[in-house]
């Protein structure tokens, strides 16, 4: 079992917001700011799961990163859940069929700052 961690990007301020703890039950999530739990609705925010895996440069795998497998031909991926998405169709589970991905994947972004990235919108 992997470390649950989640992230929220803030629609209007156009930022990320870590280490958020969120309940799917409420919709709401908080944070820890100044001191201060903060609660959030959830409106006005993505949420994202840490997926428990790194890339090559060990920094950590969210849901709706954009990742560049090298072992394919640097194809482009969205990470939805722990499936990479390849423009709409689930190719690869990140956990299983891949086997040892984190010395072939890259993160080149995400589809909320980078949606060029994938010439399409999310």
């Amino acid at each position: 079992m992997h470390e649950i961690k989640f992230r929220a990007w803030d629609k209007i301020e156009k930022k990320w917001i870590n280490n958020v703890l969120y309940s799917s039950e409420w919709q709401q999530f908080c944070y820890v700011q100044n001191n201060s739990f903060i609660w959030q609705d959830k409106n006005n925010f993505n949420i994202v799961e840490y997926t428990g895996l790194k890339d090559k440069n060990r920094k950590e795998i969210f849901e709706k990163d954009i990742i560049i497998l090298n072992k394919l031909d640097d194809r482009k991926f969205v990470v939805i859940e722990n499936y990479l998405d390849w423009y709409g169709s689930h190719e690869y589970c990140l956990h299983c069929e891949i086997g040892n991905i984190e010395d072939d994947i890259e993160i080149i972004g995400n589809i909320y700052e980078n949606p060029e990235l994938l010439n399409e919108k999310y």
